[in-house]
Parts: structure tokens; sequence; C-alpha cells
């Protein structure tokens, strides 16, 4: 069912964007009839002071956003009465989730939150790949997912200043990026050149069977090697 929206029968809360290209939700806030445009992007830069030192993919991996609750704000009282207290406030069974409030300028302030994962999740990226990181033609759309997902950032010029590359700042800030994250960048490396060798050893099968028999069915190959 398609719905379409007018001023009369929708508010929605804007936040400043200079990228065209970048798609955003429309998500509820506190207020009846007010919604904001959400995405990620704007989760993690306005995510918590307690998580500053994480980089998006971790971000995305351990935490999730969701509307408050009434066992939310419940969370939230104990932790200002231990901090009111000086003492930590004591749970029988499992203890909850931790759970976190965005910066103030975001959006959803007032009605969602961060809560933590209980089992991580493994981020799957939509849209063109990450390139390979030794091609000429794609190292700045590399060096800019690099820098986007591993780096810590909440503004584009913590990532790339205006008289710089991207490949030129991935370089300048190699050295703080995490032990953890290089593991999965070289992963990503690893993966390219898997299928690298696999395509290789698919061309010389083909031409070997072709070689073999020259009347070989073309439907049976691959478009890309024929």
């Amino acid at each position: 069912m398609d719905v379409s929206y007018t001023e009369e029968n929708l508010n929605v809360k804007e936040v400043e964007t200079n990228d065209l290209n970048e798609q955003f939700s429309i998500g509820q806030t506190n207020i009846p009839n007010n919604y904001a445009l959400v995405n990620i992007r704007i989760d993690y830069q306005y995510r918590p002071s307690e998580i500053a030192d994480t980089c998006l993919y971790d971000f995305i991996r351990m935490y999730r956003k969701k509307k408050v609750d009434k066992t939310d704000k419940i969370y939230f009282d104990n932790q200002a009465e231990s901090k009111q207290s000086g003492s930590h406030i004591k749970r029988r069974g499992p203890q909850p989730n931790q759970r976190l409030k965005f910066k103030e300028n975001h959006p959803q302030y007032e009605s969602h939150i961060l809560i933590q994962r209980t089992g991580t999740v493994v981020p799957v990226l939509i849209g063109p790949q990450i390139p390979r990181k030794d091609r000429e033609d794609t190292k700045e759309r590399y060096a800019r997912a690099i820098l986007t997902l591993f780096l810590l950032w909440r503004s584009v010029d913590d990532l790339c200043q205006a008289d710089i590359t991207w490949d030129q700042s991935l370089k300048l800030k190699a050295s703080f990026v995490l032990p953890s994250s290089k593991t999965i960048i070289d992963n990503i490396q690893l993966l390219h050149e898997c299928r690298k060798d696999r395509d290789e050893h698919l061309i010389q099968v083909i031409e070997q069977t072709k070689a073999a028999d020259d009347n070989i069915d073309s439907v049976y190959i691959p478009k890309n090697f024929a």
C-alpha cells in the first residue's frame, strides 16, 4: 500500500546532510505525528560518549537501536540511583544488556536508545562491494570505505580533510586502526585474492577444455570468460 504524506499529517524533523545520494528512513519520535529522517550514519555520528572509541563496523556488530519502553526507563532510573548513592545496585538473575542514550543532537534522542546485542552479528554491506586495495582505479573508493568502517569519526572531516585524497588520508590514519579491525580488512583482501585465483583457475580449465574439443557449446561458458 502506497502512502503519501503531507505537511498537514506528517512533521519530519530534518537533519543536516551534504550527500544528496544518502538514503534515510522515516523514524518515530516521542511526539505524536512527528517523525525524523534517520539512518545508520546518524545513529553512529551521535553515538553515546560511552562508546566514542567504537568504530562503525563494531557499532553495528555490537549494538542495535530500539524504542524506549518501561524496562528501559527502569534501567536508567536504577543507573541514576546507583550514581547518586555511589553504590552499585545488585540484581538477581542475569544482568540486563547495556543500554545507552544517544547524544542530544540525535533526532530520536528522547524516543530511542542503543542496547547491546545479546550476541554479536556480522554486518552485511548492501550495495557495491569494497574493492581491492591494489587497484589504481578504485583506490579512492577503497580508502573511503575502510576509513568509514574502521576509523573513529563524527563528521567527514574526521575521516578526510578537504585538501587531501581519501587514499592519502588512509595512509596517514592507518596506525589508528585497531588490530581486530586490521584482521577484518586483511580478510576482505584475502576474499578478493581467493576470487581472483578461482577466476584464473576457471579460465585455465575453459581454455584446456576448448583446446581439447573445439566444438564445446558456448552456452556452458560463463559470459565473462567466453
